[in-house]
């Protein structure tokens, strides 16, 4: 799996993998980041991964939609 994104906030996590169930491009949100109340904002880490060969895809559909916050990575194979 490739790393497309990586936030503090799984709520972000989760709008970008909705997005990219819109365009049929599976992926996985692995976090770290505390459901409720975390106490500091930069608690934990939500990643999104996509197979490697959906990242160059996801990216364009991404890159049209982008949020103050996120970053799109420019590679990383988990």
């Amino acid at each position: 799996m490739a790393l497309l994104v990586m936030t503090h906030n799984h709520g972000e996590a989760q709008m970008v993998r909705q997005l990219l169930a819109c365009y049929g491009i599976p992926c996985q949100v692995v976090s770290t980041v505390p459901q409720v109340l975390p106490i500091f904002p930069w608690q934990g880490e939500a990643r999104v991964l996509v197979a490697a060969s959906e990242l160059r895809e996801a990216r364009c559909f991404l890159a049209d939609h982008l949020r103050h916050g996120l970053q799109v990575l420019s590679g990383g194979v988990e």
